[in-house]
């Protein structure tokens, strides 16, 4: 044999391939416990998505426009005893109250407000302040839901307000918990107070009369958007 003969260049191995030829017995594990976890997860999601049915909204987009008066968070998992009734309209001391805050956000008047809620956030006096709301409400009329629980009150406030540009009266819908004092008078509750009695609010939406309350609201407002499209275009 010619010694000098010249070998054929040894092919070399593409490293790439040579590491996952070495691992793919891994690489297999890994893809069938990534698609376990997906499998668990999407499973888990369904279930919680069927005992846990996501909450509709119950108002007209313009509740969220009045500060003070939104939704506060969840219930604190505290059982609320059943309210005893649907609802009727607000005695005067109420009233008072409810239209004086009222007039407050039509003045831009912070001080007013804050002699009228529980408590007021520095957020709320500088949008008070500022005119943020920059709206003139009007047609204030308020309904209770229950007024014995713990001093608490549930009040669902539906009225009118205007922008500017637009001679057109809107209609809104907002919910409050009031709290009777010790001298007897009533505040704005404040959004840590209306935590506790979460569950109790979302019934004064849910019975019969609030929903009717709320359906006869939304379509007023809905009527109002179909009219006037431009100023559609800014309350929805």
């Amino acid at each position: 044999m010619d010694e000098n003969r010249q070998r054929p260049p040894r092919k070399e191995e593409n490293p790439v391939r040579e590491w996952v030829s070495d691992n793919l017995r891994y690489l297999i594990l890994a893809a069938v416990l990534i698609a376990i976890g997906l499998t668990v997860f999407f499973i888990v999601r369904n279930q919680y998505r069927k005992t846990h049915p996501e909450k509709q909204e119950t108002a007209v987009s313009s509740v969220s426009e009045v500060p003070s008066a939104s939704s506060a968070a969840s219930s604190s998992g505290e059982e609320q005893p059943e309210a005893r009734g649907e609802l009727v309209d607000s005695p005067e001391d109420i009233t008072t109250v409810i239209e004086g805050y009222f007039d407050a956000l039509n003045n831009a008047d912070a001080a007013a407000a804050e002699g009228l809620m529980e408590t007021m956030t520095e957020a709320d006096r500088a949008d008070i302040s500022s005119g943020v709301y920059n709206r003139s409400y009007g047609g204030i009329r308020s309904y209770i839901y229950d007024r014995t629980l713990d001093n608490f009150t549930v009040v669902l406030v539906s009225y009118t307000y205007r922008v500017s540009g637009f001679d057109v009266d809107i209609p809104g819908l907002t919910e409050f918990g009031m709290v009777q004092q010790q001298d007897g008078s009533y505040v704005i509750a404040s959004e840590e107070t209306q935590r506790q009695y979460r569950e109790l609010m979302d019934k004064a939406l849910s019975g019969s009369d609030g929903k009717s309350l709320v359906e006869n609201i939304r379509a007023a407002f809905e009527e109002v958007c179909s009219e006037n499209p431009d100023l559609a275009a800014i309350i929805r």
